[in-house]
Order: structure tokens, then C-alpha cells, then sequence
């Protein structure tokens, strides 16, 4: 009886270790899943990036200045012509 009950330690004993050694195994695993997704959200990789800003394109006053269609001025003719589109000019911006 007495090696029947020893054998049953020396079993239980077994089975605990191989149980604390995957236990180990998994506290390792969770630790290491934890800094990889640690570093993926540190680098913006998560499942929350935000997408990226929509690219600029040119000036946004030059943008809005074009939008008004403004009148054209070839540097030629009469100083009236040119106050006329000065003026032209002062009502867009």
C-alpha cells in the first residue's frame, strides 16, 4: 500500500510540474503578444490608426483666390485699364 500511495505522489508531482511549466509557457507567450502590441500601437499600427491627412495640394488662399475666377491682366495698355482691374482685384480679396 505504501508504493501504491508513493507512486500516486511521484505522479501528482509529475503532473503539477509538466502544468507549472505550461503555465510558464503561457505567461511567457501573453508577455510577449503584450510588447508586440505594445510596439505595433507605439508605431501606429493598431486597430485604431487614423488614415492620413488628404494631401494639400498648392496654397489654400491661392485656392479660394482662383475659385472667384478672377479677371485677367496681360501688363498692357492704358493706366485706366489697369485702375479698372486693381479695382477688380480689391472687391475678390
Amino acid at each position: 500500500m505504501q508504493q501504491k500511495y508513493q507512486d500516486q505522489q511521484a505522479h501528482d508531482v509529475m503532473q503539477h510540474q509538466q502544468m507549472m511549466q505550461l503555465m510558464q509557457e503561457q505567461i511567457h507567450q501573453q508577455a510577449q503578444s503584450q510588447q508586440q502590441w505594445a510596439e505595433m500601437l507605439h508605431q501606429g499600427q493598431g486597430f485604431y490608426q487614423q488614415p492620413p491627412p488628404p494631401p494639400i495640394i498648392g496654397n489654400l488662399a491661392f485656392q479660394e483666390y482662383n475659385r472667384n475666377h478672377p479677371p485677367e491682366f496681360n501688363g498692357e495698355g492704358d493706366p485706366q485699364e489697369a485702375k479698372r482691374w486693381l479695382k477688380q482685384m480689391e472687391k475678390i480679396v
